[in-house]
């Protein structure tokens, strides 16, 4: 039988069911670095649908899944990102967003990897919520053997690791309104010398997706230069704003409910 194991501080913050979601990305996050696999955007990254985490918790909803994890983004304790290659896959990637500062040596890659206060296998493979599962099995299986134990503080010399790519492209394609493209990259390289560019271009796919939720015509739409300098991907009305992923078949289903007749018919 697996341990769920969490840290009072971070339990403290957000609640402990919350806690022990993070211990868990925490631990696929430190395996993944420790196999040179995954990193995107300075961090280190693993990738789980809501389904995947009631799997495995299965004392937790999907829907407290849902809370744990946004509380945890809300905290500033987590990073969500998409890396799938597939554009039809919308499987969430999460990453510690300590893991910026994490050392690494590449050179382990393949050793095993020693447990600390942590057991719990990451199952299952990234799924979409509502589509089925093609996306070859990339999980990464339990830690065997003793190998390093990377939750110790005796770090060994780092490696450089891969550089930042830049992902203006990205961010534009995400943005709702395309116009002077010039001005947009300027502004983005002065935003990402003190923003994440997954936390922009996420930023810019719920700003898009608000727009499409209010209607809102392209002339009232931002420049994506005046977005940027602005730091708009921070604006307190884009928290609250939910991107398709995000969206579970209950809260699909719970809009096409069916009138109650007995107020219809008299």
């Amino acid at each position: 039988m697996s341990l769920h194991q969490f840290d009072p501080d971070v339990a403290k913050k957000v609640g402990v069911n919350a806690a022990i979601l993070y211990q868990n990305i925490v631990f696929w996050t430190r395996h993944n670095m420790a196999n040179g696999k995954h990193f995107h955007d300075g961090m280190w990254w693993t990738y789980n649908s809501r389904r995947a985490f009631a799997a495995q918790f299965e004392y937790l909803s999907e829907k407290q899944i849902r809370l744990c994890l946004d509380k945890l983004v809300d905290a500033g304790l987590v990073a969500r990102g998409n890396f799938n290659k597939e554009g039809y896959d919308n499987t969430s990637w999460w990453a510690p967003t300590c893991s910026s500062g994490w050392k690494t040596t590449l050179a382990q890659k393949g050793q095993g990897l020693a447990q600390k206060g942590q057991g719990l296998a990451q199952k299952g493979q990234p799924i979409p919520d509502s589509k089925p599962d093609t996306k070859p099995d990339d999980s990464p299986k339990p830690p065997q053997g003793a190998g390093e134990d990377l939750f110790s503080d005796n770090d060994q010399p780092a490696e450089a690791v891969p550089k930042v790519a830049d992902r203006f492209s990205d961010f534009y394609e995400a943005y709702p309104r395309k116009i002077a493209r010039g001005n947009a990259e300027k502004a983005w390289a002065k935003a990402v010398k003190s923003a994440l560019p997954h936390a922009i271009i996420d930023g810019a796919r719920r700003y898009a997706a608000l727009c499409r939720q209010k209607g809102t015509e392209a002339q009232y739409i931002a420049h994506p230069a005046s977005w940027l300098n602005a730091q708009r991907w921070a604006d307190e009305e884009l928290r609250g704003v939910r991107l398709p992923e995000e969206i579970t078949p209950q809260d699909r289903a719970a809009k096409f409910r069916p009138p109650n007749w007995q107020t219809v018919i008299r």
